[in-house]
């Protein structure tokens, strides 16, 4: 029930098989991939609190939710570092 793909039988016959299994390299760009994502979802919020701060207006986040988003990025830049990368991968949470 996986994945089909079109192939040729030996006749040149349109078949559908199991798809092959994808490498670790593809898995492994899948999941960077995925991990700047999220990065990138939330390197606005950072880059509006440092601004914030530097114009000395008050922030909209608080400074430990500052610091949470910190290790948060710091957490997803860690990910391929985790013992089931790329095929087993616990995505840290999101701060609020």
């Amino acid at each position: 029930t996986g994945l089909k793909v079109v192939v040729g039988d030996e006749q040149g016959r349109p078949v559908l098989v199991d798809a092959p299994p994808r490498s670790t390299d593809l898995i492994a760009a899948d999941v960077r991939a995925e991990r700047d994502r999220r990065i990138n979802a939330v390197q606005w919020r950072i880059e509006r609190y440092r601004s914030q701060d530097a114009a000395n207006t008050p922030t909209t986040d608080a400074p430990n939710t500052y610091a949470a988003l910190l290790a948060y990025v710091q957490a997803l830049r860690d990910v391929p570092s985790q013992t089931g990368f790329p095929g087993n991968v616990s995505w840290p949470t999101e701060p609020q």
